[in-house]
């Protein structure tokens, strides 16, 4: 597995697993229904700790991109295949003049929860 996960970004890690596996789950690798593995070897895979991954899961579960099932794992939602963002879901996009600045990790992922609680998409 390629690592996307970028310790030295000023992006939290907790961010990009979240969008890591957006990504897989919105572009097909994670089916409907699919187990999305939530172990350590997985979490050490990314480069991240299971605690990190555990987060990562919870926030997709609040998106309703997966759902859980108590001792049996998270899954992906089978409204997945429905979710079409050129249709009824706009997408709204972030321009940061220098990414290299800490507090923009911080900024970035305040305004993706208030985009994501008003139902819609946020374009990095």
């Amino acid at each position: 597995m390629r690592r996307e996960i970028k310790r030295d970004s000023p992006i939290p890690l907790q961010m990009q697993v979240k969008e890591y596996l957006k990504n897989q789950i919105l572009s097909g690798k994670f089916k409907p229904f699919d187990r999305i593995p939530s172990d350590n070897d997985f979490a050490y895979s990314l480069g991240v700790s299971p605690t990190i991954l555990e987060y990562a899961l919870q926030e997709l579960s609040k998106e309703g991109l997966v759902f859980r099932i108590r001792k049996k794992g998270t899954f992906v939602s089978e409204d997945v295949s429905k979710i079409n963002l050129e249709e009824g879901r706009l997408c709204i996009g972030v321009v940061l003049p220098d990414i290299k600045d800490p507090m923009i990790g911080e900024v970035l992922m305040g305004i993706e929860a208030e985009v994501t609680a008003q139902g819609y998409n946020l374009l990095r």
